[in-house]
């Protein structure tokens, strides 16, 4: 499904970014929109895409919608086709799909294991394969994924999840010694958790102060805000990190920095820079 076909401003930046309904997609979107790019806003929810479009679109910007699927390989090429044919080019990708999944080795069966692959990673995959040709068709272009804190660490009780996000710094990495040599750049945004409906979702029926204790266990003593991942995000696609490529960018607070001790930073009077 497509709607807004009609383009106009033909000379500027086009992006494509999936997951784009909800949560970093959608805050991802909403800074591209600001900064001129035409949007391609791609998921299974249209009527959270149409509300976004809507928003965009009020606020002077272009967005094109798509429904697509991203873990089934023709809807991919459908979207990538379709989006393609109506904007005449690609400048941009950013792969934001995907969902948490709870589970060790133990308690992850093979079915679980695989979807969660297929949405993790292989979804990546996919949107990567059909995507670049048409990115290496201009003389620049960017391609960034999101993965997790999760993508360069363990997480416990997260298994299938953690492997899936490990996975797609793989292909972020192998993207950029193929391809930016012909002007595409590829990397990756690693947030920690971050203010989502995930999130909620993750910690819906938990105690406030179980929470809490989450939050306080990271150096900024609070999880990431989506605005926040769309800035880094739009820095990585934009002119101003032409020379940025396979970076792996862990906007965590610090977390994936070292240990941090809630209780001595609340308790130890550091001493502060005094104000001019």
């Amino acid at each position: 499904m497509i709607s807004n076909s009609t383009i106009s401003d033909s000379g500027s930046p086009t992006a494509l970014i999936t997951g784009a309904s909800s949560g970093i997609g959608r805050s991802v979107a909403l800074e591209l929109a600001t900064r001129g790019y035409r949007l391609i806003l791609a998921a299974r929810r249209t009527d959270e895409l149409e509300a976004l479009r809507a928003e965009i679109e009020e606020a002077g910007g272009t967005a094109l919608v798509v429904r697509c699927d991203v873990t089934q390989a023709p809807e991919v090429r459908a979207l990538v086709d379709r989006s393609v044919d109506a904007w005449g080019r690609l400048d941009a990708v950013v792969h934001s799909a995907g969902v948490e999944f709870v589970g060790d080795v133990l308690s992850v069966g093979e079915r679980e294991w695989r979807e969660c692959i297929d949405i993790n990673l292989t979804a990546a995959y996919l949107v990567a394969h059909h995507t670049v040709p048409h990115l290496l068709a201009q003389p620049s272009s960017a391609f960034v994924a999101i993965g997790s804190d999760s993508s360069v660490h363990g997480a416990q009780g997260y298994t299938p999840y953690a492997v899936a996000k490990h996975g797609v710094i793989g292909l972020v990495r192998c993207m950029a010694v193929d391809y930016g040599h012909r002007g595409l750049r590829t990397n990756a945004v690693c947030p920690t958790n971050v203010e989502t409906p995930m999130i909620d979702r993750i910690y819906a029926g938990v105690a406030d102060d179980e929470r809490r204790f989450w939050e306080h266990s990271l150096p900024m003593m609070r999880f990431a805000r989506a605005q926040e991942v769309a800035k880094a995000v739009a820095h990585l696609v934009g002119p101003e990190s032409s020379y940025t490529n396979g970076m792996v960018y862990n906007l965590d607070g610090g977390s994936t920095s070292g240990y941090f001790y809630p209780h001595v930073a609340l308790e130890t009077d550091y001493p502060r820079v005094p104000s001019k």
